[in-house]
């Protein structure tokens, strides 16, 4: 993709609907996030995106936080999420990650 350079993903305030997840479903962004062999989102491709705000949509479902590998921060306040999946400490965003905002979810 066009996108490996990507550093900051701000898509708050924008009424996306869906789920998106780095191992199950995914968010509707205009068209399906498909899931790759390994098992990982296509973020994961994004190896330099570090920050994410998906805030104040309508996303559902459970969240993978550590969905792309360079993470810093995400933020996905204002949601409907239900569940956080497990942190796999396999992947590499287990060791940069320092700030999760999850905060007015179902």
């Amino acid at each position: 993709s066009g996108l490996h350079k990507l550093k900051i993903l701000n898509l708050a305030n924008n009424s996306i609907c869906g789920s998106i997840s780095g191992t199950q479903s995914h968010a509707k962004l205009g068209r399906q996030i498909e899931t790759t062999a390994a098992g990982t989102s296509e973020f994961y491709n994004l190896r330099a995106l570090t920050h994410v705000n998906l805030s104040n949509n309508n996303l559902s479902g459970e969240v993978d936080v550590l969905f792309a590998p360079a993470l810093e921060s995400v933020d996905f306040r204002n949601n409907k999420f239900t569940s956080v999946a497990s942190f796999e400490s396999s992947k590499s965003s287990h060791k940069t990650l320092h700030t999760i905002f999850l905060s007015n979810n179902s």
